[in-house]
């Protein structure tokens, strides 16, 4: 990435220009010198000159010809050259770099597990300001391509842009990560991206993606348990369980909780788990944690309380507590499902709800 935009020359320095530019020179001194920029012959009213077998030129006549601005530095004796190829490419970078994050404050937005309609509609919705209407159809069609949502937590917060390079005329290529976070924007996992960035008509948009592997980012003082949950006052009170799923619903979930080995050991087979996971009970004495302001709590708003638009996900994160306390009222009876609680340092960080569990 350029992180200049003047070029400063020391009067005597030759130039050579990476456009195209040709300096015709006879070895014999009586023949002219052409200076032809870019396909048209310009004539300075100094003309080159050929000294100890080098072409000298006038700077200010050559480089305004490429569309540079010039001037003369007398204090300091030099002559500084400002860009404006370089200038219009700087502002470029910075509004693909823009586009670039904004567009990573939309994953989020976009459940990758939805159902293939309502994964189209959301990414119309959150997409179409940052990418081709080709490519979304693509993505649409090709969830495991695409970057968005995959669980409910971690959920991909930013993409952090680390390098960005111009390929060809209104063309980039930019090459950042996806950084997933959980409560309290603790990173968990980032993900490599590439992203291609093509300019028509004035805008900038991008028109193609590769995604590289997870790689998860682990704190030492962080657990995520999975368990019963009594809430009263500022503290949470968790029955802690094992959950094991089928490989399908590992796949719906991306927990990580498919484990063939651990069903083995306890003579579970697929069929014991007809709703894809299993809740085996480990009859612990309860754990107590602290609830704050910044516990996250993330649910599926089956009763459109919260979420407005019914073709959506449905799925709802907010730090009001009253409001996740509001949606477990609409449970009937006493919740019977475990949820994922991530705790550090004795506090919750977020309590998560996972939809499979509720079936």
């Amino acid at each position: 990435m350029k992180k200049w935009l003047r070029k400063e020359i020391w009067i005597t320095a030759i130039v050579a220009c990476a456009v195209t530019m040709s300096i015709a020179a006879s070895v014999f001194a009586s023949n002219p010198i052409q200076i032809i920029v870019n396909g048209k012959e310009i004539s300075p009213d100094v003309p080159p000159q050929m000294i100890d077998n080098r072409v000298m030129v006038p700077i200010r006549w050559v480089s305004e010809a490429l569309g540079a601005e010039v001037q003369w530095d007398q204090e300091n004796q030099r002559v500084i050259i400002r860009s404006s190829i370089e200038e219009n490419e700087s502002a470029d970078e910075q509004a693909i770099i823009a586009l670039v994050e904004q567009f990573g404050r939309k994953l989020k937005m976009v459940s990758l597990t939805s159902s293939p309609s309502d994964l189209a509609k959301s990414m119309q919705e959150h997409y179409r300001d940052f990418a081709a209407p080709e490519l979304i159809a693509y993505w649409a069609e090709n969830a495991e391509e695409a970057p968005g949502r995959l669980t409910s937590s971690p959920w991909p917060e930013r993409i952090d842009v680390e390098s960005i390079e111009k390929t060809a005329k209104d063309v980039y290529k930019v090459t950042g990560r996806i950084v997933e976070v959980v409560g309290g924007g603790i990173e968990a996992a980032i993900r490599p991206i590439e992203l291609e960035l093509k300019k028509a008509d004035g805008r900038w948009l991008i028109h193609g993606s590769v995604l590289g592997s997870y790689e998860t980012i682990m704190h030492s003082d962080q657990d995520v348990l999975a368990g019963y949950i009594t809430l009263e006052d500022d503290t949470l009170y968790l029955d802690r369980v094992e959950v094991i799923t089928t490989e399908e619903g590992d796949r719906i979930t991306g927990l990580g909780f498919y484990n063939p080995e651990r069903m083995a050991e306890l003579g579970l087979q697929d069929e014991d788990l007809p709703n894809g996971y299993y809740i085996h009970e480990l009859n612990e004495e309860s754990l107590a944690y602290e609830l704050s302001d910044e516990t996250v709590y993330t649910f599926t708003d089956v009763h459109l309380l919260f979420v407005e638009n019914e073709e959506s996900d449905r799925r709802y994160f907010t730090t009001d507590k009253e409001e996740f306390m509001e949606h477990l009222s609409t449970i009937p009876g006493k919740v019977k499902y475990p949820f994922l609680v991530e705790v550090s340092g004795g506090k919750v960080l977020s309590i998560t709800e996972v939809f499979l569990f509720t079936q």
